[in-house]
């Protein structure tokens, strides 16, 4: 099966239960060009993931049915190689630390992050050289 791809060639899969931390992070990748999907915790994030193939997950760690931190290791058990950078978030302050020495996340953010640092990371990570 095909996936049609976003103008600028990126889709980002945001996973939060909260819906104002979805909207609000949601909206700072769509004003940057991103094309964004959205699954409201770690069970539907990871078939999300698994179907639409996005370039990168953002995802919060709190969640009810599934966390942040089961979906970023079942999305690398289950892709392997092929599997997009997951990059987690959370309010949490002693979570952060404890993020930052697993090997499933590819960077660890904590909320509030400015819409301009979330862009400058996700970038980063997407586009050859974090071109806009």
């Amino acid at each position: 099966m095909q996936i049609e791809r976003p103008p600028n060639g990126y889709r980002v899969l945001v996973v939060d239960d909260e819906g104002h931390a979805r909207e609000v992070v949601g909206l700072a990748l769509e004003v940057a060009g991103f094309e964004v999907l959205f699954a409201v915790d770690g069970r539907e994030g990871l078939e999300r993931t698994l179907q639409e193939l996005p370039d990168l997950v953002l995802t919060d760690i709190h969640m009810p049915r599934m966390d942040g931190n089961d979906l970023a290791r079942e999305v690398v058990n289950r892709m392997g190689r092929t599997a997009p950078p997951v990059v987690g978030f959370t309010a949490d302050r002693d979570a952060v630390d404890a993020m930052r020495e697993r090997d499933v996340f590819h960077a660890v953010l904590r909320k509030p992050v400015s819409p301009s640092a979330l862009i400058s990371l996700v970038r980063s990570i997407v586009t050859p050289e974090g071109a806009p």
